[in-house]
């Protein structure tokens, strides 16, 4: 017997019929040990199956938290069953907090994987949230960027991205801008292009992301897409640096370290001692480093002229971004 020798769609195949009752004696307990046996191989329709035994509690006590774990495995292996399950188990907040924008994320992910019943249920869902289902694209976007609970689609991950960060709402534009320009810098689920990563990073600064000044910053001073244009790199690092970000005071100071006048290297000290007063790592070495180009009396002027950026107020820093 194939089952008891270990394949996985026998002992499947073995627990339905046990569950059935068919050309066999009905026994969940019986149906309950073989969906066990091959879900424990990963086999993801008894994992599925196996979830339903719990949420119904037959031949296992009942346990929707148990069950949701095993909808959850399914769902890895993209079983449409599996995501579908998952998404119920939210929106009835079974086995788990219930949360219709993750229902309808897992619900989305679904009908991608070509579950009919979910067909009708993300169109329901869509008018029970009145059309607010911004967050509910993210959260799916993210599932197939990271690939973790659902296998990995970056190619749908983009388009999701793309839907969200070209409407005008009120939840995840810029994030979903800046993952664009990401995947667009890498190649990764949509072709390598440069141009495109710089025009989604743009927009993202635009909506609040300040990691898109650092983006924007390292393509201009690589020159991806582009001739490498180091003041343009410059402007961007100085944006990052007056939304403190921690790399912006860094990447300020490294780019002018590199320069070749001496300008540069007091403007290196400049950034350095902000990044020093930030307690941004690496920032002591860098400002020694940057210090053994200066005189004492430089030194002083450009201490000076960092305590005086320090106590500009949010406001003030805001005004000084000069987006390229």
């Amino acid at each position: 017997m194939l089952a008891e020798r270990g394949d996985a769609k026998s002992q499947f195949d073995l627990g339905q019929a046990y569950e059935a009752g068919t050309g066999i004696q009905q026994n969940d307990d019986l149906a309950a040990k073989w969906y066990r046996a091959a879900a424990t191989q990963d086999y993801a329709p008894a994992e599925n199956r196996l979830g339903v035994m719990y949420s119904l509690g037959r031949g296992v006590n009942r346990d929707k938290a148990e069950a949701l774990r095993w909808y959850r495995k399914a769902a890895k292996h993209r079983l449409p069953e599996g995501c579908f399950n998952v998404a119920i188990s939210y929106y009835n907040g079974d086995g788990v907090t219930e949360e219709i924008n993750l229902a309808y994320a897992w619900m989305l992910a679904a009908k991608d994987a070509g579950d009919l019943q979910a067909q009708e249920a993300v169109k329901r869902m869509a008018d029970e949230m009145h059309g607010r289902i911004y967050f509910s694209e993210f959260k799916l976007a993210d599932l197939y960027e990271q690939g973790v609970e659902i296998p990995q689609d970056l190619s749908r991950a983009a388009d999701l991205y793309r839907e969200i960060g070209s409407n005008d709402h009120d939840f995840g534009v810029g994030d979903a801008q800046y993952n664009l320009c990401q995947l667009y810098t890498t190649g990764k689920g949509v072709p390598l292009n440069y141009a495109e990563a710089r025009s989604w990073c743009k927009k993202s600064t635009r909506h609040g992301v300040k990691l898109g000044y650092l983006m924007l910053g390292r393509m201009a001073e690589l020159g991806q897409g582009e001739p490498k244009d180091p003041a343009k790199a410059a402007a961007w690092y100085q944006d990052a640096a007056l939304v403190l970000l921690p790399d912006g005071f860094l990447a300020s100071g490294r780019l002018r370290l590199q320069g070749t006048s001496h300008d540069d290297q007091k403007k290196a000290y400049f950034w350095f001692y902000l990044a020093q007063h930030y307690k941004v790592a690496e920032a002591d070495s860098l400002l020694q480093q940057a210090a053994g180009n200066l005189s004492k009396k430089e030194i002083k002027k450009e201490q000076k002229r960092a305590l005086q950026w320090i106590h500009m107020s949010d406001y003030e820093r805001y005004h000084k971004i000069k987006t390229p």
